[in-house]
């Protein structure tokens, strides 16, 4: 949202201008990421945040130019350019993480890359990618601010959570912080439609 706002200053001082829609906007926000973090029950570590930060400031890049090169031209064009620009700059990021914190030779590489499991996970993941950059990509060029999509994508445990429960598979997900982060993303659809 940060980030949006100073790339398009004029719709920050539109809601500057309307404190009670601004503040219940940052509320909302505030309210799922922390509905996020209690949802996973899991302790933020230094290497966890040292290797999300990067994620999260690169994700709102593209998510803000993604936006702008469907407000110019179309929104096909904003898929196409989010499709191969994401995939291939999460693979490099993915590669250096694996390459920095498991130290393997170069035939270890191949030989991990190109296993048959890593191959179809590999090809899962890329499935389903696609499929949510496409859906991504539709709902940004649709709202006013790529944060609150981006917001919208911290959901993604209730997903798992209801997959595990369709399974019977026991997961930690905590359900009351699951119910919070839904109560917050309709609010904020509401709000960030004021």
């Amino acid at each position: 949202m940060i980030l949006w706002w100073s790339m398009h200053i004029n719709a920050f001082i539109n809601l500057w201008n309307r404190p009670f829609v601004f503040s219940m906007i940052l509320l909302s926000v505030l309210a799922i990421i922390v509905s996020y973090a209690f949802m996973l029950k899991e302790n933020l570590s230094k290497e966890l945040i040292k290797y999300m930060m990067p994620v999260v400031v690169v994700w709102s890049l593209m998510s803000s130019l993604t936006q702008m090169i469907m407000q110019r031209h179309s929104l096909v064009e904003g898929i196409v350019y989010y499709l191969f620009y994401v995939t291939f700059i999460s693979g490099v990021y993915n590669l250096f993480f694996y390459i920095k914190t498991q130290k393997p030779n170069k035939e270890q590489i191949l030989q991990d890359l190109l296993g048959q499991k890593v191959l179809y996970i590999g090809f899962l993941v890329v499935l389903f990618s696609a499929l949510l950059i496409v859906c991504k990509s539709i709902a940004l060029n649709y709202t006013p601010n790529t944060g609150y999509v981006n917001a919208l994508s911290l959901t993604s445990p209730l997903w798992i959570m209801l997959y595990n429960h369709v399974i019977g598979h026991k997961d930690y997900v905590a359900p009351k912080a699951g119910l919070c982060m839904v109560l917050s993303v309709l609010a904020l659809c509401v709000f960030a439609n004021l």
